[in-house]
């Protein structure tokens, strides 16, 4: 297990605008999201032991998961603790002796829970989310049985809250790098980089000016051939 590729910290969403005296609706809905998805961490996941007296004077900057299962790309080690100071995981080892060494430390009970590295998702349209279902009863890509595409209805800031949700999904599954593909990804990217996951940006860009639906056998050979527009390339880009 990689001491820099694992990031506790991914999994902290900062949605709100403290500074801001007024909310929309649509920033109200986003903070609701954020606030159930802390609402079934809370309740589904690891809960932390108070902090003892001594250590409650000053913030911990350790965290341990006590009596847990560590999982990395070719171990398993059963009934074990381990200690997260900032960004790195700084032991591994039975619980009594991280305890120990980190006596001030916030614990949470791992009992019957699992850490392992967080998942990636090398291919994402995070806007996407809002077109969820669609598939199941207009087959993949639905663009090729609807009239118009869900995405297409989305403007400016609902793209952006789309995107929101998608993040904190992808936080309470355990996926912490994604790479979104897209065009236009500036702007999604802020919102993005507020949610404390990794994020590439994978700017897409769509240089055929009469090609639609689906780019299968059946379909390119009833369509013409493409004519590929160096305009819309550059424009694009």
């Amino acid at each position: 297990m990689s001491k820099k590729t694992t990031n506790p910290s991914s999994s902290t969403s900062q949605y709100s605008r403290s500074s801001a005296p007024h909310l929309s609706r649509r920033e109200l809905l986003a903070g609701a999201g954020a606030g159930a998805a802390t609402l079934f961490l809370k309740q589904n996941g690891l809960q932390a032991k108070a902090p003892s007296s001594a250590a409650s004077t000053t913030q911990s900057a350790t965290v341990v998961f006590s009596h847990t299962t560590v999982v990395n790309s070719d171990t398993v080690q059963n009934d074990v603790a381990l200690a997260v100071e900032g960004p790195k995981i700084v032991a591994i080892g039975p619980t009594d002796m991280v305890l120990d060494t980190y006596p001030r430390a916030e614990v949470y009970d791992g009992r019957g829970k699992a850490l392992l590295p967080g998942l990636i998702n090398c291919h994402a349209h995070m806007a996407a989310v809002v077109a969820r279902g669609f598939n199941e009863d207009f087959g993949f890509p639905n663009t090729a049985g609807l009239a118009i595409s869900p995405n297409s209805l989305l403007e400016g800031e609902e793209a952006t809250l789309m995107v929101k949700v998608a993040a904190l999904e992808a936080i309470r599954t355990g996926t912490t790098t994604i790479v979104e593909n897209t065009g236009n990804i500036h702007r999604h990217a802020a919102a993005l980089a507020e949610t404390g996951l990794r994020c590439v940006f994978a700017e897409s860009v769509r240089d055929s000016e009469n090609v639609r639906g689906p780019m299968s056998p059946e379909r390119l050979a009833q369509s013409e051939a493409p004519r590929f527009s160096p305009r819309l390339r550059d424009e694009g880009l």
